[in-house]
């Protein structure tokens, strides 16, 4: 009877460790996020308090709620003008999903978390989409 109660008790208890790992990331990615850095498909953020006001960030809320503060017109060229888009987003597994408008219409993202801890997100971007608004 005991030979069969230990493997049980192991078995549960790494179900549990494991749904905590997942939370854990999920609420870790809650944060604002600034200063990307690419090398290739893979960006890498900074963990901040606030977005910059003259530069690219991402603020990953509670709820499924973020907001993106980026380029406001089609134009890259300097000096260009930074605002703030409101957005979605959900986790599965270790990918993050995310949905937000742009100046010219909506974008759709997926990232897959390569690390994460209290300074740096580390991402690979699997895909970005985007969908012009009806003019």
């Amino acid at each position: 009877m005991k030979k069969r109660i230990i493997p049980f008790i192991l078995l549960v208890f790494t179900a549990i460790i494991s749904c905590g790992n997942q939370d854990e990331v999920n609420l870790s990615v809650v944060s604002v996020w600034v200063n990307p850095q690419y090398n290739d498909s893979i960006i890498t953020f900074k963990r901040s308090t606030q977005l910059p006001e003259k530069d690219y960030g991402i603020d990953i809320k509670t709820n499924g709620v973020l907001k993106e503060r980026k380029i406001i017109g089609w134009c890259g060229t300097p000096p260009v003008a930074y605002g703030d888009y409101d957005g979605t987003w959900i986790m599965e597994d270790s990918v993050l999903y995310i949905k937000a408008f742009f100046w010219g219409g909506e974008e759709t993202k997926e990232w897959k978390i390569i690390s994460i801890n209290e300074k740096t997100l580390k991402v690979k971007q699997l895909k970005v989409e985007y969908i012009s608004k009806q003019q």
